[in-house]
């Protein structure tokens, strides 16, 4: 008989490798809205240096500019801004979502996606922002992390 590893640790080895690479990604309530609170105040804070940035660029605009172009420098600002808030968004979804409230996590990163979704495409409803986003808040709200709704 042939020493070696015998098929039983190879099963077992198998085991727990797909269990370590596809189980659940749950985290406590309590870690998942300290992270989240994390991963989300560090987005806030993101978009508002972009809000100056975007702000001393207005600023600086050629105020003989058409209504066309004040109209793509918009959607390239708009664009700008979800381009961050999606950043905060995958951050978010990779933290995993908590056994208790996972349902209501998920729904906040589909929420935000959904959002971000939208106003990429129509730049032209920033106006709505807070409508366009009310799901989002919602289940941040209900999730306990408020930052992540805004």
């Amino acid at each position: 008989m042939q020493k070696g590893i015998s098929p039983f640790v190879f099963v077992l080895i198998g085991i727990l490798g797909i269990a370590g690479c596809g189980g659940s990604s749950s985290v406590s309530s309590a870690e998942y809205k300290r992270q989240s609170e994390l991963v989300c105040n560090k987005g806030l804070s993101d978009r508002e240096e972009l809000l100056k940035e975007v702000s001393a660029e207005y600023e600086k605009r050629n105020p003989n500019a058409s209504a066309r172009e004040e109209a793509e420098e918009q959607a390239r600002n708009v664009r700008k801004l979800m381009a961050v808030y999606q950043g905060t968004t995958e951050e978010l979804a990779d933290l995993g979502f908590p056994a208790q409230g996972e349902k209501m996590a998920e729904e906040l990163v589909q929420a935000r996606e959904d959002g971000a979704a939208k106003l990429e495409a129509d730049p032209q409803v920033i106006s709505e922002f807070t409508k366009i986003f009310a799901k989002a808040t919602k289940a941040a709200e209900g999730l306990g992390v408020a930052s992540c709704g805004k």
